[in-house]
C-alpha cells in the first residue's frame, strides 16, 4: 500500500510540474521549455469536437456567467476567455489604499484531434476593494526583467497553473454522464 501511495505522489508531482508556467517580464513561459508560451496536452482517443465540448462544460461550470465580452469561441476549434481568478490575496504592491488582489488572465485554448493547446496570458492584478486600481506586468518586474514583487508573481503563477491543471485533469478523466 505504501508503494502505491509513494508512486501516486511521485506521478502527480511529476504531472504537476510537467506543464507549469512561470511569469516573466515577457508574460508566461513554459517552465520546461522557456522559449514556449503555450502547452500542448495529448488526450488520446478524443476528437476535436469531444475535447472542445468537454472544455466548454468545464469552463461554464467553473465560471458562472462567463459568456460576455471576455469570451469568444470558434466551434470546435478555439475558446478564448478573460477571467478573474477564484482567489484573493493581500499583497503590498502600493502603500496607499487597499492591497487585496485577484488575478486577471486570458486563456487561449485550441483544439485538434487528440490534442489541446493552452496559452495563458497575464492581463493584470485587479484590486478587489478599489475596482479602478490595477497592477500590470511592469509593476511586478524591474526594467532588467528581475522580479520586484515575488509574492504577487507566485500568486499569479499559482492561480494560472491551478486552472491549467484542473482543465487537464478534466480532459483526461472520463466521467460518466449518468444522473
Amino acid at each position: 500500500m505504501k508503494k502505491v501511495i509513494v508512486f501516486s505522489v511521485l506521478f502527480i508531482t511529476n504531472f504537476l510540474f510537467s506543464q507549469e508556467f512561470v511569469l516573466t517580464n515577457d508574460n508566461f513561459k513554459e517552465k520546461a521549455s522557456p522559449e514556449k508560451n503555450y502547452y500542448v496536452i495529448e488526450v488520446s482517443g478524443k476528437t476535436q469536437s469531444e475535447l472542445y465540448k468537454k472544455t466548454k462544460i468545464y469552463i461554464t461550470g467553473k465560471y458562472k456567467g462567463v459568456k460576455n465580452d471576455g469570451y469568444n469561441e470558434v466551434e470546435p476549434e478555439q475558446i478564448v476567455l478573460d477571467v478573474y481568478g477564484s482567489k484573493e490575496k493581500t499583497i503590498i504592491i502600493n502603500f496607499a489604499g487597499a492591497n487585496i488582489w485577484t488575478v486577471s488572465n486570458r486563456y487561449e485554448i485550441n483544439f485538434k484531434d487528440n490534442k489541446v493547446m493552452i496559452k495563458p496570458v497575464f492581463i493584470e492584478l485587479q484590486n478587489t476593494i478599489e475596482s479602478n486600481t490595477t497592477a500590470s506586468i511592469s509593476s511586478l518586474f524591474n526594467k532588467k526583467g528581475e522580479p520586484k514583487k515575488e509574492k504577487a508573481i507566485e500568486f499569479i503563477q499559482s492561480e494560472t497553473n491551478e486552472f491549467i491543471l484542473e482543465l487537464i485533469e478534466n480532459l483526461k478523466t472520463d466521467k460518466s454522464n449518468d444522473w
